[in-house]
């Protein structure tokens, strides 16, 4: 099979730079995600919670990669969510907003502690082409599901054919009620949107566990996908790399072939 029609992508909240993290700060992860990325090839990276300078450092280490969804300039604490994407793929669009009542303009729902947003991108390879999402959600699970309803509007306006994937730290795990908006019926809001599958199935492997190393037990990252797409392959890299964990989320991957 043409390697063309394989798509890698990992996912990661790579916790933002300017956090008072001691010995886990950003200065001491940055080697060790350098050395992850030299050593599993990627197709997608995209990341949650990345302060600009850690966006220079990550283009750095991802040589022959673009990158959609940086904010140039970057407003002080602002935190992006990015998609590095290698060059041999092509990107024909791109969109970025937040996830409030005026996706268009910098905002936030009245129960969201942060202004949350969304970026994604429409990307193509040899004749095959993949809608792909990073987005990061508030705390609170009614926001959450407003949240998931903005996301789903958005995307619900697309006419082109192409599968869809959506990655992200949803600060919910499955059975919640985004999780139920995204995967099921649940709610019914748009009779007739087709709904996401989880990359991830019982048991859920929890992938926040604060620098521990040991997880404790939330499933909060997610990959969701739609159309016609296989897995065939996926994990949860958990291990330090060079003695160091990359964040305090264990960054998640998975291989699909194009159906």
């Amino acid at each position: 099979m043409d390697p063309s029609q394989f798509v890698t992508i990992m996912t990661l909240n790579l916790r933002f730079g300017l956090a008072n993290d001691g010995l886990n700060g950003w200065s001491f992860r940055k080697p060790a995600l350098a050395e992850l990325l030299s050593r599993f090839p990627l197709d997608f990276l995209c990341l949650q919670e990345v302060n600009d300078f850690q966006a220079k450092d990550v283009s750095a280490m991802l040589s022959g990669f673009r990158c959609i969804g940086l904010r140039s300039p970057a407003p002080r604490f602002w935190q992006n969510n990015l998609i590095y994407y290698h060059s041999r793929w092509s990107c024909d669009f791109e969109d970025h907003f937040f996830l409030s009542p005026t996706p268009d303009i910098p905002s936030r729902f009245r129960e969201s502690r942060w202004p949350r947003q969304c970026t994604w991108g429409r990307f193509g390879i040899g004749g095959c082409f993949i809608r792909l999402v990073t987005t990061h959600f508030d705390f609170d699970e009614a926001v959450q599901k407003k949240m998931a309803q903005v996301l789903l509007k958005r995307l619900s306006g697309i006419s082109e054919p192409g599968p869809t994937v959506i990655t992200g730290d949803f600060n919910a795990i499955p059975g919640s009620s985004p999780f139920r908006l995204l995967t099921t019926d649940d709610g019914g809001w748009q009779v007739g949107l087709s709904r996401f599958e989880s990359v991830f199935t019982q048991p859920f492997p929890g992938t926040h566990h604060r620098y521990q190393g040991q997880s404790d037990g939330r499933h909060i990252d997610w990959i969701l996908f739609k159309g016609d797409l296989r897995i065939c392959g996926k994990g949860i890299i958990s291990r330090r790399i060079g003695g160091r964990f990359l964040s305090d989320h264990f960054p998640l991957w998975v291989k699909f072939t194009f159906a």
